[in-house]
């Protein structure tokens, strides 16, 4: 068996990494792509960052420490707020603070909202 050419392999691989190469993609200089991808990161945390504050929101509004809503939701959900769980009995829970269905009907609750509106589910799950 013979050995490939190296100086052939070494321009094969050049050639694929200027494919994947984003910065001549996006006209951005290697500073400029730091940055760019600083702000995706923070684009995806902003999110999880919003939601902290509907948990002082929450608590202060019924009268609860925002630590204990926060800890109720890791317990329940672990912080997915699109999560749903069927229950033994056949009942479901929706959400970060896993709001059971039956509520929906009694509370007059958009249950879509419970799934889409983590903020909604919170002040849901402390009232």
């Amino acid at each position: 068996m013979s050995r490939p050419d190296t100086k052939s392999s070494i321009n094969t691989f050049k050639q694929y990494t200027k494919l994947f190469d984003l910065s001549s993609f996006f006209c951005y200089s290697l500073p400029e792509m730091h940055t760019v991808r600083l702000l995706i990161v923070c684009l995806l945390l902003l999110p999880s960052i919003s939601n902290a504050f509907c948990y002082e929101d929450a608590g202060n509004a019924c009268g609860i420490n925002p630590s204990l809503l926060k800890s109720i939701a890791r317990i329940e959900s672990n912080f997915n707020p699109r999560v749903i769980n069927r229950n033994l009995d056949g009942s479901i829970d929706m959400g970060l603070m896993q709001i059971n269905y039956s509520w929906v009907s009694r509370l007059g609750l958009d249950s879509g909202r419970l799934l889409s509106d983590p903020c909604y589910n919170v002040m849901t799950g402390a009232g």
